[in-house]
């Protein structure tokens, strides 16, 4: 891993636009791919800006052949640009100020020359994401701003569409203040992580899917495959990121196994996709959120299963479930978290829980109004507002838990710090092994329990509720009428037994 590292490192500081930019600004001509839509822009001056790919840089009269990836900036006209499309700009070469990509190019005013129109699944894929953008737009605040984000992982002040920039420059949406306020709401709760497509989308759909093959029968082979082509084209109407690169990796790797036959494993997956990433785009080694996807994916498959059924000793399964994966996933992030920045949410947990309930429901209506917002606009609009009232949900919890500085906790720097990660993490396994002690100590000697044979059998409200419905239900079910009798005729047949063999006479 570090030398991957630092293969990225040096072939990102050998590339002749970082040269160049290291000696200062300077007028280029650049030609390239935008790898990603356009998205409104987060500097002062500049509308909108998106990721492009560079194949070839003219500057100070002398041609060079490139690959790096810089950071493009436009205004007006520009913006129209489509992802996927090649284009010929002109622009000032600068280093970047802040963010994970060294270069910027500030494009000239003006429409951008297109060299290559972008494809035809390019072309759909944004008239998609256009077209749901325009149906969020007509919800609330909240809603405008969410649903896009837990949907496609670009928030709705953040999207753009092209036929927007047709004539006078477009209004905002939504109020910046608000949008930055509420942003900052949902980090200081600790569940800004909605907000990024990674796997939960994936694991979403694939359960849906595999259930409905299995209910009709179908074989592994078609199984698999139609869990791949739904990755492949999850993946691709996605805002492209780094966590939706490892999502998408993990669906195929899980969609393998199944057409082979055998059960996907968590651990060894991630391990195989993590490696072959790397080997295949190493810039990923230097990736927050690349870590924090493949980090929290680690933490759930290592400590989620056991947490979950140690928890559901002491509090229903609706309630253990979303607690252990909460703090599973904090657990593996913990340390690439306080890289990022030395705090951490307390209130994490509680957040989760109150959104849990929501989440599954408002993701798949916010899928199905992206699929069907591009041709029937009416249904479109219906299914984003579905899942506005659980974004609303999640808007409400994030501003009662993350509205105030009390539930972040500063994280000492230094070696303080360090050793206050190591005694976290070794608390967390102490927190596991204590609550399973606390089921042993409940252990009943006289039944055998004390060698850690078994737990006594105590069940829940919730467990002796749900069980008393299924009784009754199977019990009425099962009832049968039995048909009237004749009295005389039993009465006849009665007195005409023997009493001596016990048999009927005729």
């Amino acid at each position: 891993m570090s030398l991957i590292t630092l293969v990225a490192q040096v072939a990102e500081r050998s590339g002749p636009a970082y040269r160049q930019a290291m000696r200062g600004k300077i007028r280029v001509e650049v030609q390239g791919r935008l790898v990603s839509p356009m998205a409104a822009s987060e500097r002062l001056g500049w509308d909108c800006h998106a990721t492009l790919h560079m194949d070839f840089m003219l500057a100070g009269g002398v041609g060079m052949p490139t690959g790096e990836e810089v950071i493009l900036y436009a205004r007006g006209g520009a913006c129209r640009m489509g992802q996927a499309g090649r284009y010929l700009i002109k622009g000032l070469l600068t280093a970047s100020a802040f963010g994970r990509n060294p270069l910027w190019v500030e494009a000239e005013d003006g429409p951008m020359r297109e060299l290559d129109r972008p494809g035809h699944l390019y072309a759909m894929v944004t008239r998609m994401q256009e077209a749901f953008l325009v149906q969020t737009r007509q919800l609330s605040d909240q809603g405008s701003v969410l649903v896009p984000g837990l949907t496609m992982g670009m928030l709705g002040n953040e999207g753009m569409v092209a036929d927007d920039w047709s004539g006078a420059r477009p209004e905002q949406v939504v109020e910046p203040v608000y949008a930055a306020r509420l942003k900052e709401n949902f980090k200081r709760s600790g569940i800004i992580h909605l907000m990024a497509v990674s796997g939960g989308h994936f694991m979403i759909l694939a359960a849906v899917l595999t259930r409905l093959l299995r209910a009709l029968r179908s074989p592994p082979l078609l199984t698999g495959v139609a869990l791949a082509g739904t990755c492949l084209g999850l993946g691709l109407i996605m805002a492209p990121s780094d966590s939706v690169l490892r999502a998408q990796a993990m669906g195929l790797s899980a969609a393998m196994a199944m057409t082979a036959g055998r059960r996907s494993q968590s651990i060894n997956a991630l391990s195989w996709c993590v490696l072959l990433i790397l080997m295949a785009k190493p810039s990923m080694a230097s990736s927050f959120g690349f870590a924090l996807s493949a980090a929290a994916v680690l933490g759930i498959s290592l400590l989620g299963e056991g947490l979950s059924d140690r928890l559901g000793y002491h509090m229903p399964t609706i309630l253990a479930q979303p607690l252990a994966m909460t703090l599973a996933a904090q657990a593996g992030t913990l340390p690439v978290q306080l890289l990022m920045s030395p705090q951490i949410s307390l209130f994490s947990p509680i957040s989760n829980l109150v959104v849990a309930p929501v989440v599954d429901v408002a993701t798949l209506a916010g899928l199905a109004g992206l699929m069907v917002s591009w041709v029937w606009p009416g249904p479109g609009h219906c299914l984003a507002w579905v899942s506005s009232l659980g974004t609303g949900v999640m808007e409400v919890g994030a501003t009662w838990l993350g509205g105030s500085d009390m539930g972040v906790l500063a994280w000492p720097p230094g070696g303080l710090g360090l050793l206050a990660l190591v005694l976290t993490e070794f608390g967390i396994l102490l927190f596991l092994r204590l609550i399973r002690l606390l089921g042993l100590a409940v252990l009943d000697p006289e039944s055998g329990g004390a060698d850690g044979i078994g737990l006594p059998f105590r069940p829940s409200i919730w467990f002796r509720v749900s069980r008393w419905f299924r009784q009754t239900q199977e019990m009425a079910s099962s009832a049968r009428f039995a048909s009237r009798r004749n009295p005389d005729k039993e009465r006849r047949r009665h007195l005409s037994m023997s009493s001596d063999t016990g048999k009927f006479e005729p």
